[in-house]
């Protein structure tokens, strides 16, 4: 440990002002040191200087906690956040966990906001990549999943993200020595036998019209079609599209679902008709006309 003895700490002292949730965990540290300066120590020493230095350093002496017997099968939830690396800056973004105690195996993924569709679709989609359903979960931090709503939206690959984290099984677990992975199969001989039929991840929600035809879903604004203008629509909401319906439940039109500062989502096509009919209100529509949309009249 003596080379990386002066970066440890020094990370440790940086921790020292975070949230607890987002100081780096001995796990985390080993990791760092194993691609950013070529350690080649093992685990179990770089947890063993954490845990004496976090004593120490971060005052953390008394953050004890009982040793709970994890069963295989059983699994953990938590939808949080964490700080990841965009572009050269470190923003905080939302991201749901599925965990299993019993091997230590886990999937993530990072979702626009905390709301339920996210939430969903998340399980979901883990559901579905593990082929099986674990037969107990514990959810926890959930208060903020329907409520909370992030500005910042970092676009992922599903599939990209859950393979990542299948790459930490290729290690020892960090008190049984076994490989991670080995225990994940006493996990997955546990799983829930999935539903015939996918669970589609939305909800409906019935919204009027303004006057342009425009309806208003979680304070975001979207277009439908003039011949809508003062009428009830139905929408059909997903954690990354908006699709309105009318009365047959035929799609007026999509959209993809907006977040962060982005206040408008505009499908001129419908509207394409009526400015035929009346060009000069044209020239009055520039307030909701978007630069990137404009290229639509150009047919």
């Amino acid at each position: 440990m003596d080379p990386v003895k002066s970066i440890v700490d020094q990370w440790l002292l940086e921790d020292l002002g975070k949230k607890k949730k987002f100081r780096r965990t001995a796990k985390r540290i080993y990791t760092l040191l194993v691609s950013e300066h070529g350690f080649q120590g093992s685990d179990r020493t770089v947890r063993a200087y954490v845990a004496k230095r976090k004593t120490v350093l971060l005052d953390e002496s008394n953050d004890t906690a009982l040793p709970l017997e994890a069963k295989a099968g059983t699994a953990q939830v938590d939808f949080g956040e964490a700080p990841f690396k965009h572009r050269g800056k470190e923003i905080i973004l939302p991201f749901l966990v599925l965990s299993f105690p019993y091997s230590n195996s886990f999937l993530f993924q990072v979702f626009p906001s905390q709301n339920r569709e996210c939430f969903l679709q998340g399980l979901t989609n883990m559901f579905t990549f593990l082929e099986g359903v674990p037969h107990t979960i514990r959810f926890d931090n959930l208060s903020p999943a329907v409520k909370k709503v992030i500005t910042i939206y970092c676009r992922k690959s599903i599939m990209k993200t859950l393979n990542w984290s299948l790459e930490d099984r290729n290690r020892c677990h960090y008190e049984k020595d076994t490989l991670i992975a080995e225990l994940y199969l006493e996990d997955k001989e546990r799983l829930l036998q999935l539903p015939g039929k996918s669970y589609e991840c939305v909800r409906f929600e019935q919204v009027k019209a303004d006057k342009y035809g425009i309806v208003r879903i979680d304070q975001k604004q979207y277009s439908t079609s003039p011949r809508f203008a003062g009428q009830a629509v139905l929408a059909k909401i997903s954690f990354d599209t908006i699709s309105l319906l009318n009365e047959e439940n035929d799609v007026i039109v999509n959209h993809p679902r907006l977040y962060g500062e982005t206040k408008r989502s505009m499908d001129w096509q419908p509207y394409l008709t009526l400015m035929a009919k009346r060009p000069t209100a044209l020239k009055y529509s520039s307030s909701m006309i978007s630069c990137q949309r404009f290229d639509c009249f150009q047919s």
